[in-house]
């Protein structure tokens, strides 16, 4: 395991002791990983994890303020793979 792999699970095992789920503790630690934002796709296949379970992670750190969502989300019928970008919430925009 490389030093961001064990970064991401032990980030995920530190937020379950303050209630949330592990994967939302991974999805954090992933995003401030990254120089750019992410979209869910990308996330949910970096992570290894469900495209619902990287939008449910990704939508309670928004509410709490951890990190912004980025672009729309709506899909239309021509681009049904749109998904919005996020990024952790850190001083820069």
């Amino acid at each position: 395991m490389d030093a961001a792999q064990g970064f991401i699970e032990d980030m995920g095992q530190h937020m379950t002791g303050w209630g949330l789920a592990r994967t939302t503790g991974r999805i954090y630690a992933y995003l401030l990983l990254q120089s750019e934002p992410v979209g869910l796709d990308r996330l949910a296949a970096d992570l290894g994890i469900a495209k619902s379970g990287a939008s449910v992670g990704a939508r309670q750190l928004v509410a709490f303020g951890m990190a912004r969502a980025v672009g729309t989300s709506t899909p239309t019928r021509a681009d049904a793979g749109s998904t919005s970008a996020t990024r952790p919430a850190t001083g820069s925009r």
